[in-house]
């Protein structure tokens, strides 16, 4: 982990983006992105967003600006959990012999 943050020290966000577009690993709009990142800090709330990357992982990212200034992100890789979310609300509404749907209502 040392490594890769040393290589991103210093470098501008929306590059960041950028490769991360070219490189394939990144599924959205690196400028749309970037002003939403900057818009949220500049307004000084806290953002969580899912985002998807290119290569079908699913992130939450947690944005939080500090005081005096600059943000802390966090990434967390939340592909699995929600994949069991969804298998879990398949199991809930579909029978487990069948996979046939159940009944709604009454």
């Amino acid at each position: 982990m040392e490594s890769s943050a040393v290589a991103l020290k210093g470098q501008c966000l929306l590059d960041l983006f950028r490769q991360k577009k070219a490189s394939g690993t990144f599924a959205g709009d690196p400028e749309e992105m970037f002003a939403q990142v900057m818009a949220d800090i500049r307004a000084g709330k806290t953002s969580t967003k899912i985002v998807q990357t290119g290569t079908g992982r699913v992130l939450r990212v947690m944005e939080q600006p500090m005081q005096g200034g600059g943000w802390v992100a966090t990434f967390e890789d939340v592909t699995e959990w929600q994949k069991a979310q969804a298998q879990i609300s398949h199991m809930a509404r579909h029978d487990s012999l069948t996979n046939l749907p159940n009944r709604i209502g009454g």
